[in-house]
């Protein structure tokens, strides 16, 4: 009860900070005001703590989303504490990002390429990241039924507003660093799958208003 009531608290304190700029990061793009998104997700720690002011053009590199989504579904503690073999021959262990990395394609979030490489620096595609985004809330099993990459992850993304002011809905071009912290948002907010049974392609699954990564992952609810 104690931690469900810290949870509320600081809550209801990131709303307030969320009308205060962070680090000058405040842009107006397309008609749509960030400032919300950007305080909620720093002041968790989802996000690096130095922004980019630029959030409409710059863009975020396949390491960086990966750190992101392993926060997203709680799993920070696994990929600090964890000893992961290496997995991929352009991701040494000296790596920004190795933990996390490790951690996203063992949790079944991001896969390498075809050639043995996870390309940790180069941008991610909006058709990348919606895609995990999508498996971040568990619904890979619906996507894939919708008719798997890109097309079912974006249509189950649709359904689920993962892309409410996403202004770059989905191509295979890069992402804006924008685009990826309000589908970041998006994804903490949206309710989550949970599967009663998979046997084969058949599989059983109920969606809990209200149960989303923030309440299930990181105990945080919203009053």
């Amino acid at each position: 009860m104690k931690n469900r009531i810290i949870s509320i608290i600081t809550v209801f304190l990131i709303f307030l900070s969320a009308f205060t700029p962070a680090h000058g990061a405040s842009i107006d793009f397309e008609s749509h005001t960030y400032d919300n998104e950007v305080a909620f997700l720093r002041t968790l720690g989802f996000i690096d703590d130095e922004i980019d002011d630029n959030l409409s053009t710059a863009t975020v590199s396949r390491g960086e989303y990966a750190a992101m989504m392993v926060r997203a579904v709680g799993q920070e503690d696994y990929a600090q504490r964890g000893v992961f073999e290496q997995k991929f021959k352009d991701v040494p262990k000296s790596h920004t990002y190795y933990n996390y990395i490790c951690a996203s394609v063992e949790l079944g979030l991001f896969n390498g390429t075809s050639n043995g490489t996870f390309e940790p620096n180069m941008p991610v595609t909006m058709n990348q990241a919606i895609t995990v985004a999508v498996k971040a809330i568990n619904m890979n099993a619906i996507a894939e039924a919708k008719g798997g990459y890109p097309a079912g992850y974006i249509r189950v993304a649709l359904d689920n507003e993962l892309l409410e002011n996403v202004k770059q809905m989905s191509d295979s071009s890069d992402a804006r660093r924008a685009d990826i912290y309000v589908l970041l948002y998006n994804t903490l907010h949206a309710n989550i799958a949970i599967y009663d049974s998979i046997s084969g392609d058949d599989f059983g699954f109920t969606i809990y208003e209200g149960k989303n990564l923030l309440s299930e992952n990181h105990k945080i609810y919203w009053i």
